[in-house]
């Protein structure tokens, strides 16, 4: 635990935490999802602990495996978040090209 959240908890508490782990390894699809529950601090998250966190894994699982990592977590996640905008800025263009041919539709009819 942080020392800075050493002055939140009383002292018996402030250096145990307690967590529950369970991972699932797929060896046909080669993935693996792991589950953390945090039982006695679970209020509390880390952002920044949790990112370390995964990087070491990511090391770690590369090192075991005799190579380097070919996208980190966090390529995925801005890679996926890049497409996602993509996508939404495409479908905010063709609503609006529809938009206008539908206005356009509308005024010609009004004039006819």
């Amino acid at each position: 635990m942080p020392r800075w959240a050493e002055r939140l908890f009383p002292a018996n508490v402030a250096h145990s935490v307690y967590i529950l782990e369970d991972s699932i390894v797929d060896p046909q699809n080669q993935t693996m999802t792991t589950f953390i529950w945090n039982i006695n601090h679970a209020r509390l998250m880390f952002k920044s602990s949790v990112t370390k966190t995964m990087k070491g894994f990511e090391y770690l699982l590369a090192k075991l495996q005799g190579g380097a990592p070919s996208r980190t977590l966090v390529e995925t996640a801005k890679e996926a978040e890049e497409k996602a905008k993509e996508a939404t800025l495409a479908a905010t263009e063709k609503t609006k090209d529809l938009a206008n041919k539908t206005t356009t539709k509308q005024q010609q009819q009004q004039l006819v």
